[in-house]
């Protein structure tokens, strides 16, 4: 990951996890990727693991999380949120993305979609 931070212009992660919980409305929520960068950034994301290519769907899912939990008291999701204190979304999936949401992704500045390709290239 350190290449992916380098190439985005990203300090290092203090920390790296995955949030499961609940929402006000005691609805559970998982999100996958939740990282502390060391200038107190955060940046959160999604893995999905089908060898479908995943759509604009996932990012949709993952703002409402964050937006519901952040209405919810939880200070990292509106982080998360926050033009000043996200770092980025970052996706990983194995079976790559949809057209509608590598074009979102680069119109968007701060999405970063990862395939295994991208993590394992071929020598």
């Amino acid at each position: 990951m350190q290449d992916f931070h380098r190439r985005w212009g990203f300090l290092g992660a203090t920390e790296w996890a995955r949030w499961e919980g609940q929402d006000r409305n005691r609805r559970s929520i998982e999100i996958d990727v939740v990282a502390r960068l060391y200038d107190y950034r955060l940046l959160a994301g999604e893995v999905e693991w089908s060898i479908r290519p995943v759509g604009l769907d996932l990012h949709l899912s993952l703002s409402r999380n964050l937006d519901d939990l952040a209405r919810s008291g939880r200070g990292w999701a509106a982080d998360a949120l926050s033009d000043e204190t996200s770092a980025c979304f970052i996706y990983f999936s194995a079976g790559g993305f949809t057209d509608d949401f590598r074009r979102m992704a680069r119109e968007h500045g701060r999405i970063h979609l990862i395939t295994l390709e991208d993590l394992y290239p071929a020598e």
